[in-house]
Parts: C-alpha cells; sequence; structure tokens
C-alpha cells in the first residue's frame, strides 16, 4: 500500500508540475530579488542539501508506520503540488540563473537539474512545501526523526535560497502551501471520520 501511495504521489507530480511549467514557460514573470536574495551568496555545494529532498520524500514513505498517518501525508504531499501547480499555471515566475560558470562536481549537478527543470514555477517553493510535510507528519510518529527533519527542513529552505534556485519570497510562499495543505487534509480528514461514524 506504502508503494501505492508514492508512485500516486510521483504521477500527480509528473503530470501538475511539467503541466504547469511546459504551459506557463511563455507566459512567466521575472522575479527581482529582495535585499535578503542579494545578501545571501551562491554556494554551489549546497546543492547537496538541496537534493535531500529526493532522497526524504521515498525515505518517509517506508518511517511512516501509522496507516492514518501514511495516508494523510500523502494526500497533504498531493495537494500542495495541486496548490503550487495551480499558481506555477495562473502565475508562473522565473528568476535568472547567472551562477554557472565554471566546473566542478556541484555545478555539475546544478546544471543537471536546470537541464531537467525549467527555470519557472519558482513562487511557491514545492521543494519547502514538501520538506515542512515531511518534518510534520514523521514528528507525530517520532520526535527523534521529527526534529532531525525540522532541522533539515531548515538547512533545505536555506539551501534553495543558496543554489539560487529560489528566492526568500519562494520560500515563504512554500510554508504556506504546506500550512494549507495539511489544514485542508485534517478538515477532510474529520469530515470524513465523521460521516464514517454517522453511516456506522
Amino acid at each position: 500500500m506504502r508503494w501505492n501511495y508514492l508512485i500516486s504521489v510521483l504521477l500527480i507530480f509528473v503530470i501538475f508540475y511539467f503541466s504547469a511549467s511546459f504551459f506557463g514557460f511563455q507566459r512567466a514573470v521575472f522575479l527581482e530579488p529582495s535585499e535578503v536574495d542579494r545578501a545571501i551568496p551562491f554556494l554551489a555545494w549546497t546543492v547537496w542539501i538541496y537534493s535531500l529532498t529526493y532522497v526524504m520524500l521515498p525515505l518517509t514513505f517506508l518511517l511512516l508506520r501509522s496507516q492514518n498517518h501514511l495516508r494523510n501525508f500523502t494526500y497533504a504531499v498531493a495537494t500542495s503540488i495541486i496548490l503550487s501547480s495551480a499558481v506555477f499555471f495562473w502565475y508562473p515566475t522565473l528568476i535568472t540563473r547567472s551562477h554557472m560558470n565554471g566546473h566542478g562536481v556541484s555545478k555539475g549537478v546544478l546544471k543537471f537539474l536546470h537541464w531537467v527543470d525549467l527555470p519557472t514555477n519558482c513562487f511557491p517553493s514545492l521543494h519547502v512545501a514538501i520538506m515542512i510535510l515531511i518534518a510534520f507528519y514523521l514528528h507525530k510518529e517520532s520526535k527523534a526523526w521529527g526534529w532531525f527533519t525540522w532541522i533539515l527542513t531548515l538547512l533545505v529552505s536555506i539551501s534553495t535560497m543558496t543554489t539560487k534556485q529560489h528566492y526568500f519570497v519562494d520560500v515563504l510562499g512554500g510554508a504556506a502551501v504546506a500550512a494549507l495543505s495539511i489544514v485542508i487534509v485534517a478538515k477532510l480528514t474529520k469530515r470524513f471520520s465523521r460521516e464514517a461514524d454517522a453511516v456506522s
């Protein structure tokens, strides 16, 4: 069952994220960096921290033992992808990627990410949204894993800016999407639970 959840999330991501990217690219608006963004240096090596999201997402499907937590986590991630993709489609944004001169393994990884992913879909940061959801639901089951992933979430959020994949406003947007997804799933779960009790 847990692998069905993971596959479902990946399919939703591919369909919604890349569709929004494809249809929004021609209409994308450039985001201007804030003073915070200008003060943050480009650090190519932090792409390794940024990439930990790709490890933590499938790992969370293994770590969550409660079926309720696993189901709600799946629904929350799917909701965050759909909400973010709606913003990507209706208000596509671009940022300038001007830090890719030179060589090195870290810059090679960044160039690969740029090749796979167009420089659109900046606001909100789906990386941040997903990491917050991972930390939130893991914390429900294990305080140790919870605190570890909250710290990791902070580091990943910073890395989205030090890799110049996102601006500070994108990080805030990602946090808002995660919070909204948690609330939506909690309300729907509570409603369905009441309806099930009423039927029984």
